[in-house]
This record gives C-alpha cells, structure tokens and sequence, in this order.
C-alpha cells in the first residue's frame, strides 16, 4: 500500500510499495500530480518498501528532483537499500537526488516525515 500524506504545511511523505517500474510508476501517478500543487516545498520519498527499480522509478525520481529544484525545494530520498540503492551508486546520483541510505536513518517501521536538518 502505498503511503502519501501533507505531514506540514508544504511538505509531502511519500511512501511507494513495491517494484518501482513502469507499474508502480503508473500507479503512484495520481499521487505524482499532488506533487505539482503550489506551496509543496519539501518532499520525501522513503523507499524501503521498493526492492527493485527500473529506469522508470529512477526517471520519476529524477522528475519529482527537477520540479523541487525549479521551486527552491528540498527533495530527500530516505530509507533507500538493495537495488535501489546500488543502481543510484553506480549512475552517481546519490549526492545529486539527496539520498539518505536505509542504514544512515535507522529502519523504524514508524519513521514519518523528518526534515533534513533533524536527520543529520
């Protein structure tokens, strides 16, 4: 099940369930366009429920970065391992998508919406 909720005023959790292909892609897209409503001006992903990405999920990623760029936002990518996770390593885009692997935040099956400065 996948998991979007406003924890604040401008800023989104979102939380896909499974592969994150061109699948899940098609179905976390209604949640997608919430991501374009103005005033969202922090999103993160956690991913620790995505055992495997294709370049669908990584081209999703990869948008929902360059909208929060274009607004000043802050994007994070938390929870993060596995295939995910290695595939992000080797095209070198954990700096530029502000991944924060599963093992840096802790694996709490309660872990909500943290900004970044508390997650440091």
């Amino acid at each position: 099940m996948t998991e979007f909720r406003f924890d604040a005023p401008g800023a989104v959790f979102f939380r896909p369930e499974g592969p994150l292909d061109a699948i899940g892609v098609l179905d976390a897209a209604g949640h997608i366009e919430a991501l374009s409503e103005p005033g969202i001006d922090h999103i993160t992903v956690d991913l620790r429920d995505v055992p495997f990405m294709d370049p669908s999920g990584l081209g999703l990623l990869v948008d929902i970065a360059k909208r929060m760029k274009m607004r000043r936002g802050e994007f994070v990518i938390r929870g993060i391992a596995g295939q995910p996770l290695r595939m992000l390593q080797q095209l070198k885009l954990t700096r530029p998508l502000n991944v924060h692997p599963a093992a840096a935040i802790g694996d709490r099956a309660d872990d909500g919406f943290m900004p970044l400065a508390q997650a440091a």
